[in-house]
């Protein structure tokens, strides 16, 4: 994540919390392995730095390949890591 350090340091100096948001894979590719590896690669990232959740970038989009839901509405399994890396 780039900038991670002065974006931890800023968040430390006024005393807030930060969320990862906007993040994804770069590819235009509907991949349930590409997506779940680029989430989980972020996740990683921002759990080991100062970022207490993560929102992924279009949850519902209307571009399959960007989507964490199905056009059935089921989950793709990046929705799972999410939970696990910020959940309960």
């Amino acid at each position: 994540i780039p900038g991670v350090a002065n974006v931890c340091a800023r968040a430390k100096s006024d005393g807030v919390f930060m969320l990862l948001g906007e993040f994804g894979q770069r590819s235009h590719v509907e991949s349930d392995s590409l997506q779940l590896a680029s989430t989980q690669a972020f996740l990683a990232a921002a759990k080991s730095s100062c970022f207490a959740g993560a929102l992924p970038w279009r949850y519902d989009a209307a571009e399959s390949y960007w989507a964490y839901k199905r056009s059935d509405g089921s989950d793709r399994p990046a929705v799972s890591a999410v939970a696990q890396a910020f959940g309960p």
